[in-house]
């Protein structure tokens, strides 16, 4: 056994039937970090546990902060914390506005309340999962290493250098 968690918060490939994207389920798995729960599997095999997301990241990301809204893919206003991290500028905030290639994913604005129901049915259970395993390993070892689980494209898009990170 050892202290450890893994988390991988992008290999969701589970498409949510409210998505209503207008472009392909294969152009959305682009933004997957395909398999990498995958390669983490054995994390099991020594006791550690694996948290992997069931829905894509282009649905909601779990790697953002629940405030981390797009406000250009808002209709009206968002009355709920406001906390931008400065991905929106390229459609990657919590609810992915475009793709890689700069396409849209929707052909309309979303209502603040469809996002705030992606938070609470998808980015919530997901955090608390990962909180209880953390917390589960530092009670029974006094410490915990969490390791968030990535993979990177060979050659990556206009978007990969704009120093805003994952």
């Amino acid at each position: 056994m050892v202290p450890l968690v893994f988390d991988s918060p992008h290999s969701g490939r589970e498409f949510p039937a409210d998505f209503d994207a207008v472009v392909t389920q294969a152009e959305l798995r682009q933004a997957e970090d395909c398999y990498v729960d995958e390669l983490y599997a054995a994390a099991g095999e020594l006791g550690a546990p694996l948290l992997a997301a069931a829905f894509p990241r282009t649905y909601v990301d779990p790697n953002r902060h629940a405030g981390d809204v797009d406000l250009d893919l808002i209709e009206g206003a968002w009355p709920w914390e406001y906390s931008p991290s400065g991905k929106a500028s390229i459609g990657k905030a919590l609810v992915w506005r475009t793709l890689e290639d700069g396409r849209p994913i929707y052909s309309r604005k979303l209502k603040p309340e469809i996002i705030r129901r992606r938070i609470e049915r998808c980015h919530v259970p997901y955090h608390q999962a990962l909180k209880e395993h953390l917390d589960a390993a530092y009670r029974r070892f006094g410490r915990v290493l969490h390791i968030n689980c990535h993979s990177m494209r060979s050659v990556g898009s206009k978007n990969s250098y704009s120093g805003l990170g994952t």
